[in-house]
């Protein structure tokens, strides 16, 4: 699985290039790059394709790129082998392509976010969020909403201050997602 730093790398590097994009299309080339998602690839592609992305923020492993004007995210886990690619749009298929995003942003024009996976254990979804239990940021990132998703696919992450833990640094704590 990719390390947290690794994650936060992805996640700086497609922020630029996500934030305020309008999906033009979807293409699904492998279903199984779908296993976190509730429907099938026809619904993924319905409930994508014309939406614009607000940016990119990371909670945990989990990437989320959050639709504007809905409460519903993009989810993508990279797993052991996974990635995600900018291109450009009318770049070639890549040798282990699942999935491939075409954007229009308005300063990089048209481009592509390609998830590929070489051992098929990573996936994207589209979810929908709800508040968090205890009001605290749902990610990391310059669009982290007070949010998580609905779904079990991630884990609620939450800062304790150091004057509540026995170490003086603080501590993260976590706990299933409800």
């Amino acid at each position: 699985m990719p390390e947290l730093p690794e994650v936060e790398v992805v996640r700086r590097g497609l922020a630029p290039a996500v934030s305020g994009a309008r999906v033009m299309r979807v293409t699904v080339h492998d279903p199984r790059a779908l296993t976190r998602h509730a429907g099938g690839d026809a619904d993924f592609v319905g409930a994508l394709t014309g939406s614009t992305l607000e940016s990119a923020v990371r909670r945990g492993k989990f990437l989320w790129l959050p639709v504007a004007g809905t409460s519903h995210v993009l989810i993508g886990h990279l797993g052991m082998s996974g990635q995600l690619l900018l291109r450009a749009a009318d770049a070639p298929q890549e040798r282990f392509e699942r999935i491939r995003i075409g954007l229009r942003h308005p300063v990089h024009g048209d481009i592509a976010v390609v998830f590929a996976d070489q051992r098929t254990f990573g996936s994207l979804a589209v979810d929908t969020l709800v508040p968090t239990a205890d009001g605290a940021p749902g990610g990391w990132g310059d669009a982290a909403q007070w949010c998580r998703p609905r779904s079990r696919t991630s884990r609620a992450i939450r800062w304790i201050p150091p004057s509540t833990t026995p170490r003086s640094a603080g501590a993260w704590r976590t706990r299933t997602s409800r």
